[in-house]
């Protein structure tokens, strides 16, 4: 099952045709060479390559996505210069740009001051109430009790329970899973 997820270094490892060179000319000319630009041509070039649209569909499909997610100002920055939750924001913008009905996130708000841990947030409850599905892992409880519908605890690869949200945090776990339950009462680390 293919992923939304696209690292920036997948450009290195494709084969890209000889047309993304006039794409990156394009670039250059409009001055923004110091650095890779939020906007391609690299990852979002990329993910849209794979999404099979043309160039300047795609340039306008990665926009309206850093729009979807507040960063529409900043498009033309240097993703270096971004915080930590924009930074993230744009993640989730080039993972929803290809409408993936599944999207997998691993601990996404992680290192996040809370205010970035809000915007992250609200951004997955919005995809979700749109439809997509999110499987997402997470130690923060709050944020599991407030986004997810169905809880998979795991513990060395091993499922040890699989219970919607409010079985899970209000049912007796003891009878599922001992280290569930212990982890829940903030014993097990």
């Amino acid at each position: 099952m293919p992923t939304a997820l696209v690292h920036p270094g997948l450009a290195q490892t494709l084969d890209l045709p000889d047309s993304f060179d006039a794409i990156n000319d394009y670039f250059y000319e409009q001055g923004w060479t110091d650095g890779l630009p939020i906007v391609p041509p690299t990852a979002e070039r990329v993910a849209n390559m794979l999404g099979g649209m043309a160039w300047r569909q795609a340039k306008e499909h990665a926009l309206l996505a850093l729009g979807r997610v507040g960063l529409g100002e900043v498009a033309l920055r240097n993703a270096r210069t971004l915080s930590g939750g924009q930074q993230q924001r744009l993640a989730l913008a080039r993972a929803w740009s290809l409408k993936p009905g599944v999207l997998f996130l691993d601990e996404p708000t992680s290192s996040l001051d809370p205010h970035a841990k809000r915007e992250v947030e609200a951004l997955m409850a919005d995809f979700a109430a749109a439809g997509m599905t999110l499987v997402f892992a997470s130690h923060n409880l709050g944020q599991v009790k407030r986004l997810a519908t169905r809880v998979v605890y795991m513990e060395e690869g091993r499922v040890l329970a699989d219970l919607p949200v409010h079985a899970f945090f209000n049912g007796p776990l003891g009878q599922t899973s001992r280290e569930a339950e212990l982890f829940v009462k903030g014993e097990l680390g």
